[in-house]
């Protein structure tokens, strides 16, 4: 990763002090705290939304899903749960991309290679 914040050697008024990407303190100051999780490997990026539709490869079909919420298990794996008709599910989040996708074209077009 690319920081484009650098640690204070002072800790003045601010922790971080712009690199020659930024510019405004407070903002770069706020970006330096999310690079540190980022780097401590404790910042969770989703692959969408709760409430986002999303589609799931089942055999040969595709089937039309929502992402209910996400959450951290007991081992920290991301999991999510997922909404069918009246049926809720538990999988596993990094499935997106391989099992669950964002759009029915992604689906279509992981589903045509796997024939």
């Amino acid at each position: 990763m690319n920081r484009l914040t650098n640690k204070s050697e002072n800790n003045a008024i601010h922790d971080y002090e712009p690199t020659e990407y930024g510019n405004d303190l407070d903002r770069t100051d706020l970006l330096g705290k999310y690079e540190d999780l980022e780097e401590q490997g404790l910042l969770i990026k989703l692959p969408c939304k709760a409430g986002s539709t999303a589609f799931q490869i089942v055999g040969d079909e595709i089937e039309k899903l929502m992402v209910g919420n996400f959450h951290l298990n007991g081992i920290s794996e991301l999991v999510m749960f997922i909404k069918t008709d009246g049926e809720t599910f538990l999988d596993y989040a990094d499935l997106f991309g391989e099992e669950f996708f964002l759009t029915r074209e992604d689906a279509e077009e992981a589903l045509r290679g796997r024939r």
